[in-house]
């Protein structure tokens, strides 16, 4: 073989191996994850449309619809997102893209205020002497509006009111029924009770077995489905569930709520959907970051 013909087949190598490294690189270039976003107030669980996001410390410009929706093309792995907007406080949070699936990242800001109706002073206006208060929001699940007019009751017990243009609604809570709770000293009594939502044109939930305790309001946040259906959950399994992996508790009856009982006293604040937790739709899995910078 002469040595000119061997430089070419060298370099016809050469440029062959070239070329399949600049393939590889153009194909991995093209391997991009997505990343959805839907931003939420925690505390009303209404839209909100932040000022400034930056993922990896550069500055996201992608459009976020009226929804407070937004979807962004990254690198498969982690990464960090910063989120700001006025009057809430920044979240900063790790979240991960994948090329086999894409999450919706619901991520919940935390106001700088307390909303005045949620406020100490205000929370407890109204509050039954011998009983407690369900208070919160109800909100459109697909635009995070509020939803004004939608019924709120308690079944079996006769009392209902209706959300106003904020979607808050207030529901006093008489527990004639209430009994002591355990290891409990200052009288306070514990019961429960089944609450509904709904609003023609949307669909309904349902949250049965709600513990209720004297003197301590629950905060519910409620999204409707527009069009109909509806959602039933039962809180008890919840709560055995909660007892038994933070305490390796086995010998939890479900008919006794106050046996499930082991969150601290004070507001508690319930975020249902009507999935209950993470959830998977028709638009893919939700996860949800709060403001402690975790995703849940």
């Amino acid at each position: 073989m002469k040595i000119s013909e061997s430089v070419k087949i060298v370099i016809g190598c050469a440029a062959m191996m070239a070329g399949v490294s600049m393939a590889a690189a153009q194909t991995t270039a093209t391997q991009m994850a997505v990343m959805h976003f839907t931003f939420r107030d925690s505390a009303r669980g209404t839209v909100v449309r932040p000022d400034a996001i930056l993922i990896d410390n550069k500055m996201i410009f992608n459009a976020i619809d009226e929804a407070g929706r937004m979807s962004v093309p990254v690198s498969p792995g982690d990464h960090q997102v910063l989120v700001k907007a006025n009057g809430y406080d920044d979240l900063d949070s790790r979240q991960t893209a994948a090329l086999d699936q894409a999450p919706i990242n619901v991520i919940m800001l935390d106001p700088a205020e307390d909303p005045e109706e949620l406020r100490p002073e205000k929370l407890g206006e109204g509050m039954p002497a011998d009983g407690t208060l369900i208070v919160g929001y109800v909100t459109d699940e697909t635009v995070g509006k509020p939803v004004a007019g939608a019924a709120v009751e308690l079944l079996k017990q006769d009392v209902k009111t209706t959300t106003d243009e904020r979607g808050y609604f207030k529901l006093p809570v008489s527990m004639p029924d209430g009994k002591p709770m355990p290891e409990n000293l200052n009288g306070i009594t514990f019961s429960t009770r089944d609450i509904k939502v709904s609003k023609p044109g949307y669909g309904f939930e349902e949250r049965l077995n709600v513990l209720v305790e004297s003197g301590t309001p629950r905060i519910y946040q409620f999204q409707l489905v527009r069009g109909g259906g509806g959602a039933t959950v039962d809180e008890t399994e919840g709560r055995n569930n909660l007892q038994s992996s933070l305490f390796g508790l086995r010998n939890v009856e479900p008919e006794d709520p106050a046996s499930t009982y082991s969150l601290p006293m004070g507001a508690e604040v319930t975020t249902p959907t009507a999935s209950d937790s993470a959830t998977t739709s028709a638009e893919g899995t939700h996860t949800h970051t709060e403001g402690d910078g975790h995703t849940h």
